[in-house]
C-alpha cells in the first residue's frame, strides 16, 4: 500500500475524545493521559489532516512484568501500537516507533526501548525486526492484556538507542585523514635546513645507472 506522511504528536485533553472514537478503551486512555502529565508515560497520536489514525503509548514507569525488570531494569517500553485497519501497512506505525524514539534520545538517560508482542502476530513481529528490534534470550514472558487484562504469551523486542557504531570508525577516519593532510602541508611549507641540502644519499632500492 501507498505510504502516509501522517503528523504524530502528543496526545492533549481536547483531543482525548477524537481518540476514544477511533479506538474505543475510553478508561485506558484517560489513564493514559494522567500518566502522561505526571511525566510518567507519553500517549503519542498519528494525524491525518483532522483524522487520527494511529496511537502508541511510551510507558516511563517500571515494568509490570517482573522478568522484563529483572532482566532489562527500568526500560522504557512501546505499549498499545495501534493503527486504524484502512490505514494500516502505509508506514504509521514506524512513524508512530520513530517518534518515541526521538522522544528518548531527546532524555538523553535511556540506551534501549523494549516492548511485548504476541507470539502469534507474525506480522508485528517481521515489522520490528524491520526496525532493528531484536528478540532477547530469556524467553517467552506471560504479559496481561491491556484493557481486557487477560494474560497472554509474549516475545519481549529491544532495540539499542545509541548512534549506529558504523559511524565512529567513519569519523576516526575522517580525522586521521585531517591530521595527515596537516603534517604533510607543514613539511611541504618547511624551509630546507643544512642536513636536507646535504643529504644526497641514493634512497635504498634505488635504481643505478648501467
Amino acid at each position: 500500500m501507498m505510504q502516509l506522511d501522517v503528523r504524530v504528536r502528543r496526545i492533549k485533553r481536547r483531543n482525548i475524545k477524537k481518540l476514544v472514537k477511533a479506538f474505543g478503551e475510553e478508561r485506558l486512555l484517560r489513564d493514559r493521559l494522567g500518566r502522561q502529565q505526571n511525566d510518567k508515560g507519553v500517549l503519542f497520536a498519528a494525524w491525518l489532516g483532522r483524522e487520527v489514525v494511529g496511537m502508541m503509548y511510551l510507558w516511563l514507569e517500571q515494568a509490570e512484568e517482573k522478568a522484563i525488570f529483572d532482566n532489562l531494569g527500568n526500560v522504557p517500553l512501546l505499549m498499545q501500537l495501534e493503527v486504524l485497519p484502512d490505514k494500516r501497512s502505509c508506514g504509521i506505525g514506524r512513524q508512530l516507533i520513530a517518534a518515541a524514539e526521538d522522544e528518548l534520545r531527546s532524555r538523553g538517560n535511556h540506551k534501549q526501548v523494549a516492548l511485548a508482542v504476541r507470539t502469534d502476530n507474525k506480522r508485528a513481529i517481521r515489522m520490528y525486526e524491520q526496525i532493528d528490534f531484536a528478540h532477547w534470550k530469556h524467553g517467552i514472558v506471560v504479559c496481561n492484556a491491556h484493557g481486557t487484562y487477560e494474560p497472554e504469551e509474549c516475545f519481549v523486542m529491544v532495540k539499542d538507542l545509541t548512534p549506529d557504531m558504523v559511524e565512529k570508525p567513519r569519523q576516526v577516519l575522517e580525522e586521521s585523514d585531517q591530521r595527515a593532510s596537516s603534517v604533510w602541508a607543514a613539511l611541504t611549507l618547511r624551509k630546507p635546513g643544512r642536513d636536507d641540502v646535504n643529504d644526497q644519499r641514493e634512497p635504498v632500492g634505488a635504481a643505478r645507472p648501467n
